[in-house]
């Protein structure tokens, strides 16, 4: 996939993880949301010439070098959220209260990443 692509899954999995979140359904929007951050760090990863992959050591090492390079640590925190997604998906332990709190910030998280990326990549309305 190319960078335009990944962003743009990126956009439409957040925006699909907050219908399925809304619709009740935890762990596929858990799974969705983690999809959207992925994606997000991919692309950024990918306009960067940066060596990415779909592993998730991968998509992790992308997103922790690119907090580091901003100079926000916010970013890793927000990503490591992303990443408790991904294990909801699997083991349904989030409370309702996580789930409403901790989607806002992989959301915050995926639009700084997507923010990154330069405009001929994004295809988003300026």
């Amino acid at each position: 996939m190319e960078i335009q692509e990944h962003y743009q899954k990126a956009l439409k999995s957040l925006a699909e993880a907050h219908y399925q979140f809304e619709a009740g359904r935890i762990s596929e929007g858990s799974e969705t949301i983690w999809q959207a951050a992925a994606n997000a760090v991919t692309a950024v990863a990918l306009q960067r010439g940066w060596p990415i992959d779909e592993l998730h050591e991968s998509i992790h090492n992308a997103a922790h070098r690119l907090a580091n390079e901003l100079g926000e640590p916010r970013l890793s925190e927000q990503f490591s959220i992303a990443q408790k997604f991904l294990a909801n998906w699997w083991n349904q332990f989030m409370e309702d209260y996580e789930v409403a709190r901790d989607r806002l910030a992989v959301g915050l998280f995926v639009n700084r990443v997507l923010s990154l990326i330069e405009p001929e990549h994004s295809s988003r309305p300026e």
